[in-house]
């Protein structure tokens, strides 16, 4: 099974270091313990639509495995920017001793500590696809498509960490940036930009940024950083 999961995204033409492995305990919000398995694709991503037809043979073989084991399949992807698959495995299941077995101990993380993410960006489709993905990771996303939809919810919400893109439609979000910092100075502050300049970079930091991402974005990167954060 999990040689399955691990091949996921196999394929003669892709890069293996795109494809990373990982694994930790999970308990939900009932207290039912889990072993996770990730698959993650920091590479282009496949929609369904894009995906090979084996790949989409091993896709459905894990799905029905899955389902079998009782546990829980999940996949998320914005096509361009990488792609997590997550394989849920009730605790008690004999197979995770095997499963944990075969991971190397580097990939080992402890379980996952729930943050409130506000996502703020006018492109309403990443908005969607990127809220997935956090809830793939554990988190509670919420959106904002403007300044003034983000300052609600960082007033009504409280967010831990908040990712803006830089160019919104009422304002920029350095403005953004410099009231939360100013009002809310615990909540940490990720500028998303296209613009890939150094200076730029510089400046958002200067503002109070605690990071500063230049898009496209990679899935992977953004789940290692709200770790860190």
């Amino acid at each position: 099974m999990f040689e399955e999961i691990r091949n996921l995204f196999k394929d003669k033409d892709r890069d293996e270091e795109e494809i990373k492995i990982s694994m930790c305990h999970e308990k939900d919000a009932d207290g039912k313990e889990w072993v996770v398995v990730s698959v993650q694709d920091s590479g282009a991503g496949w929609h369904w639509d894009d995906m090979p037809r084996d790949a989409r043979e091993r896709y459905q073989n894990i799905r029905s495995s899955t389902e079998k084991m009782n546990g829980k399949f999940e996949y998320a992807n914005i096509k361009g920017q990488g792609a997590v698959v997550k394989v849920r495995f009730p605790a008690s299941y004999d197979e995770n001793e095997k499963l944990e077995s075969t991971v190397s101990s580097q990939f080992f993380q402890g379980g996952v500590i729930m943050k409130k993410v506000l996502i703020v960006d006018d492109e309403l489709e990443f908005v969607k696809d990127f809220s997935k993905a956090l809830v793939m990771f554990g988190h509670e996303p919420f959106q904002a498509v403007d300044g003034e939809g983000a300052f609600e919810v960082i007033e009504t919400k409280k967010p831990d960490i908040v990712l803006c893109d830089y160019k919104l439609p009422d304002m920029e979000g350095d403005r953004i940036l410099e009231m939360t910092k100013k009002n809310h100075p615990e909540i940490k502050f990720v500028m998303l930009t296209a613009y890939y300049d150094e200076v730029v970079k510089e400046r958002f930091k200067r503002l109070g940024a605690d990071e500063v991402i230049f898009k496209p974005i990679v899935l992977t990167e953004i789940e290692a950083l709200l770790a860190k954060l």
